[in-house]
């Protein structure tokens, strides 16, 4: 068996310390308390060693379940901590929890059914009363110019000899990312603009948002790069900004072109 705090380096990362210090506001000695998406078990772990009665570590895939049962058994805390293979979606647990803590976003928090399990939770599987964790996220959108980044994801169809435009223009119509040439704050070349929030528990139609940004330099718009502020409570945050660690989550890169060259349909 070993303790918790032999994951230190793990506490010592923004977005772990961030749920930790949020964590350790809302759990209460003897609560309930649901770990959404458990993954490793992490979170669940936490959450046992703050006292919690009882926790519920959900997670839909075999593999990870797996990996958090030997987890939870390891740390001696089975007596504690429930892990659950299945989809929160689909679950009735015996009881309802005083605390939801998840954690399943992707580059952007509208991934995969992230919104919506954080809403079913709210209805279903929370106290009226309970505490849902994280409260809220921000998402951000800025202008960027990095020589770098853009040879790098487009250099490749520029090739002497062929016209690969059709290939670069399929491109950038998808998410692209910096995980290999990351951003700098220094790089972006408009003041960041809010794009829409995502207030988890709440369920709107659709995500929107309408920005003007205003080049502050003379500077070559290589593209857009998103991201995303994320409030665990009133006091945790952690963000995936440039500049800023993104830890398991990367950026979202929306490359251009240059509009004067015609593309061909593909």
């Amino acid at each position: 068996m070993y303790s918790l705090f032999d994951f230190g380096r793990m506490l010592t990362r923004p977005r772990v310390a961030a749920y930790t210090e949020a964590m350790r506001r809302a759990i209460r000695p003897g609560d309930v308390v649901i770990d959404l998406g458990t993954g490793t078990g992490f979170f669940a772990l936490v959450a046992a060693k703050l006292g919690a009665r009882k926790v519920y570590a959900i997670e839909g895939l075999a593999h990870a379940a797996q990996l958090a049962k030997t987890t939870v058994r390891d740390n001696g805390l089975s007596d504690v901590i429930e892990v659950v293979h299945g989809l929160s979606t689909e679950l009735e647990l015996a009881e309802k929890a005083d605390v939801v803590v998840a954690d399943l976003r992707g580059k952007l928090p509208l991934f995969g059914a992230n919104v919506p399990s954080m809403l079913d939770a709210r209805v279903r599987l929370l106290k009226p009363e309970g505490r849902l964790l994280p409260k809220r996220d921000l998402v951000y959108v800025s202008a960027f110019e990095s020589d770098a980044l853009y040879t790098y994801l487009l250099g490749g169809y520029e090739q002497p000899g062929y016209d690969l435009r059709a290939c670069r223009a399929a491109v950038t119509q998808g998410m692209l990312n910096d995980d290999e040439r990351p951003l700098a704050p220094e790089q972006l070349i408009a003041e960041p603009a809010l794009l829409f929030s995502v207030e988890y528990g709440t369920s709107p139609d659709r995500y929107k948002g309408k920005v003007t940004l205003s080049a502050r330099r003379s500077a070559t718009v290589h593209g857009l790069v998103l991201w995303f502020d994320a409030e665990i409570d009133d006091e945790a945050t952690f963000s995936n900004a440039p500049g800023e660690s993104v830890d398991v989550y990367g950026r979202v890169v929306l490359s251009l072109i240059h509009i004067s060259e015609p593309t061909r349909p593909y």
